[in-house]
């Protein structure tokens, strides 16, 4: 790593990005040095911007400043609040190569001037920086969007360059184009209400007029414009209305600020979409923007307009974010004041590195010393040392701030560690042996320090070993805490546990990865293993086929084979009339294996029934569940005669009879039927008062044989309702 001298003290860094499927997490990434102030005095600086010097490595930051001034207006002099636009040009070393100057002109004769909110970029061509600002009305006889200048030593370079002249032109965005040396302006113009944009010279001369650039018919406003090299088009993203709600959209520009693919909604969720941002990344745009106030977005957009996947959440609890790119180490840096009622860290400037697919990231670091950060901060990278500026306003009193900043180096080797957490077997009975392998592997390129493993273990298991294959683990209680030491990059750990579990049903084992260089943030891997009863539970009576009366008593049994010695058993009966599809109750708290069981009245013959045991220990946990192999039948009538086969002639006597047993209400009366063809269709034979079990049916005269003869008895309550109902086998009616 560089030496970097004052401001900036030489710090050790380590980076480590989330990467792995299992769980990964990132060392503590350190801002190269300590914050040092760009500004002093009782002044109001805000709203700083920053453009770097790609081939000097020299930085040109910018902010407005409000000041109190006497001002001779008319003759008289009189005390005016006066908004200048200040810069000062700082070294990659961190070194002043300027005092703070003044971009702006503050009066001309009787005209106050001034400016404020800047926007910088740099002219590689002509080594120089152009400095764009807005001029408020309410503080300035000559309002509107002006541009200035400034050498690459931080020297102004001719006059102010006015570019519009009106009333409420705000919130300017200047990029350089490499390719055609030429710059391009956006502004919101007057209300807020839209866009406007005009392109320029490398000296600044306007080229054409002033264009209308958002969609017309659509509020837009806080444009953010980015040129890219690589596909030589601008991409200017754009807020914009939806009824209480707005949008990012985004629209493709030529080098001549011409509008080339159709208008593209950016941001995908509802809500407040606003303060867009445009970066150039290889050959396509990230815009990034903030989400209802506190969530950091951000979408890839190709080099021909479209969108490139789907809106990536990178942040919560980030307010005013920021983000910047280095080409050359393929990464991003996220900046945004911490948000949050809780956090420790709110109102802090805070700060992550995002790998290039916007998949995991650094741990989160301070990039303000200080919760005072007022306003967006801005960043700019310095792609040959990969050192990125950090530009914020720091909150001093009610009228006064300072502008401070803090390098970071991109350049910072990652170390990816994960925690690999595997539990065999994965279905074990309570009392027996449980391994649970755990592997700690870096696979980045700088050492993890301190690293320390603290696993856990599963309610009511009970540790056997603990053996890592390197540094020491010692039990605290129901916690296995292993001291792995330094993790070189590229090597890896592993710590076997074997336990006995005792607890029934879902264990959940608990490793978590901490590292001495990375404070506040860790791994954590949850194992869940099904842990089981060692004994078996069966069913003996009744397993399937028989058939039970309703009303009568029956002996349930089962058994229960194995188990824990000493561990006290109840057991829970259900019944199902429609093959396990619901369960009724039977009895519960059973510490026999046998019950008698009443069989209840049911409606009708119920073919489906099943009966099941469930067995639970002395904690209430389920040991197991079992139930008939196959279905039994709850009568509640059963007909006796005819039994199938017989051979009865026309005008003889078919005595038919039935028994009943219990039913769910009194039986008022019986309806007879017959059927000739097997039961497809029924013929009334006779309707009987109450229920008397038998009737004599003289067979009717017949001109054939019907061999498929059938009879039916259904069994009815007082409101007619079908109690109970049976049918007998075939048997053959005879001419």
């Amino acid at each position: 790593m560089k030496s970097l001298p004052y401001p900036m003290l030489q710090t050790g860094l380590l980076v480590l990005i989330l990467f792995v499927a299992q769980a990964v997490g990132a060392a503590t990434v350190q801002a190269v040095g300590a914050n040092f102030a760009l500004s002093a005095g009782t002044s109001l600086d805000s709203a700083p911007a920053v453009a770097v010097n790609p081939e000097a490595g020299t930085f040109l930051v910018a902010w407005s400043r409000s000041d109190s001034a006497s001002v001779v207006i008319g003759g008289e002099t009189v005390t005016r609040n006066v908004t200048t636009v200040a810069a000062r040009l700082v070294a990659s070393d961190g070194s002043f190569l300027t005092d703070t100057i003044t971009v702006t002109p503050a009066f001309d004769a009787d005209t106050i001037l001034g400016g404020s909110t800047p926007s910088v970029a740099y002219n590689t061509a002509d080594n120089e920086f152009l400095v764009v600002y807005e001029r408020s009305e309410n503080q300035s006889q000559d309002p509107g969007i002006f541009a200035q200048r400034i050498g690459a030593g931080g020297v102004p370079r001719g006059t102010e360059i006015a570019l519009i002249r009106a009333n409420s032109q705000t919130a300017p965005v200047v990029s350089y184009d490499a390719n055609s040396n030429r710059y391009f302006v956006v502004w919101n113009g007057a209300g807020n209400v839209n866009t406007f944009g005009l392109l320029l010279t490398n000296a600044g001369v306007a080229l054409g007029t002033v264009t209308q650039m958002g969609p017309i018919g659509q509020v837009t406003r806080s444009p953010a414009l980015a040129f890219n090299g690589d596909a030589g088009r601008y991409l200017l993203a754009l807020e914009t209305s939806l009824a209480s709600a707005s949008d990012i959209i985004s629209r493709l520009l030529d080098s001549n600020g011409l509008q080339v693919s159709d208008t593209v909604s950016v941001s995908a969720a509802a809500g407040a979409q606003t303060l867009p941002q445009v970066l150039p990344v290889g050959g396509q745009f990230l815009v990034a923007w903030n989400d209802g106030g506190t969530r950091l977005k951000a979408q890839l957009v190709n080099g021909d307009g479209s969108l490139a996947g789907g809106n990536r959440a990178l942040r919560n609890n980030a307010a005013s974010p920021v983000i910047a790119y280095s080409n050359a180490r393929k990464r991003y840096l996220a900046a945004w004041i911490e948000a949050g009622a809780a956090n420790a860290n709110k109102g802090h400037l805070m700060g992550q590195f995002l790998p290039a697919s916007l998949s995991g990231g650094s741990a989160v670091f301070k990039v303000s010393e200080t919760a005072t950060v007022s306003g967006r901060a801005a960043v700019a990278v310095y792609q040959r040392d990969n050192l990125g500026l950090v530009v914020w306003s720091r909150r001093i009193s009610d009228t006064v701030s300072t502008i401070w900043g803090q390098f970071v180096d991109f350049s910072t080797q990652f170390a990816t560690l994960s925690l690999n957490v595997k539990a065999t077997p994965k279905t074990v009975s309570a009392g027996a042996e449980l391994t649970y392998v755990m592997t700690v592997q870096n696979k980045g390129g700088s050492a993890a320090k301190g690293v320390s493993l603290a696993d856990a273990l599963p309610e009511g298991a009970t540790l056997v070993s603990a053996t890592p294959s390197t540094g020491s683990c010692a039990p605290v209680d129901a916690v296995v805490n292993c001291d792995l030491g330094t993790l070189a990059g590229g090597s890896s750990a592993t710590v076997e546990l074997v336990v006995v579990p005792s607890r029934l049903g879902t264990s959940k084992n608990q490793a978590q990865l901490d590292w001495s260089n990375n404070p506040g943030s860790s791994l954590q891997v949850n194992t869940k293993v099904k842990i089981t009863y060692p004994g078996t539970l069966t069913l003996v009576a009744p397993d399937g086929g028989e058939t039970l009366p309703a009303g009568s008593l029956y002996q349930v049994s089962w058994d229960l084979q194995g188990g824990i010695p000493g561990d006290v058993v109840s057991y829970r009966l259900d019944y199902s009339l429609n093959g396990g599809t619901s369960w009724k109750k039977i009895a519960t708290g059973l510490s026999e294996t046998t019950y008698p069981w009443s069989v209840p009245a049911v409606t009708g013959n119920q073919s489906k029934s099943l009966l099941r045991v469930t067995g639970f220990n002395q904690d209430g946990l389920e040991i197991g569940s079992v139930r008939s192999a196959k279905a039994f039948t709850i009568q509640v009538i059963s007909m006796k005669t005819p039994v199938g086969g017989e051979v009865v002639n026309s005008g003889h006597v078919l005595n038919i009879i039935w028994e009943t047993f219990a039913t769910k209400g009194a039986v008022r009366k019986v309806e007879l039927a017959y059927s000739l063809n097997g039961g497809k269709a029924w013929k009334k034979l006779a309707k009987l008062q109450g229920n008397p079990g038998s009737y004599a049916w003289t067979v009717p005269a017949l001109t054939k044989t019907y061999g498929k003869s059938k009879v039916r008895v259904l069994l009815k309550g007082a409101s007619g309702k079908v109690l109970g109902s049976v049918v007998s086998p075939n048997f053959t009616l005879l001419p």
